[in-house]
């Protein structure tokens, strides 16, 4: 595994397919981008990175080498969205909730979901609510 990987300079907004020349020749091209807006953005227009050397002669968005460019300081181009935080229904099995005015218990829990078990107009029911929509009896 490389430590290093090769910078080379393409025109702006042709990153993708300098990537794909790149790709072409066998070599793994790396373009930077950042996620974390509504759109995905390039963090280093003008620049795209290969695993190795490419003859420029087969390559039409590939421009200059400009040398080599330590692979950690490639990864900091990168900017990634926030993983949202899972949460977990507070309620354990068995639990006594209301649903509303309905008197139900807790027969399942999974992730933000709880399966409730009530009895209405004689018959035993079971529904999946968020763990928001009932409360504590």
């Amino acid at each position: 595994m490389t430590t290093t990987l090769i910078a080379y300079r393409t025109p702006p907004n042709y990153e993708k397919r300098a990537a794909e020349e790149i790709e072409q020749q066998g070599a793994t091209a790396t373009v930077p981008w950042d996620d974390s807006g509504s759109r995905v953005k390039v963090t280093a227009p003008g620049y795209v990175f290969s695993s190795r050397a490419v003859s420029r002669a087969f390559t039409k968005h590939v421009r200059e080498y400009l040398g080599r460019a330590p692979l950690a300081d490639v990864a900091n181009l990168y900017i990634r969205k926030e993983e949202p935080i899972k949460l977990a229904c507070p309620y354990t099995i068995g639990q006594p909730v209301s649903h509303g005015i309905v008197p139900a218990t807790v027969a399942g829990v999974e992730g933000e979901d709880c399966m409730i078990a009530f009895t209405m107009a004689g018959k035993q029911h079971v529904q999946i609510v968020h763990y928001s929509q009932i409360r504590p009896a």
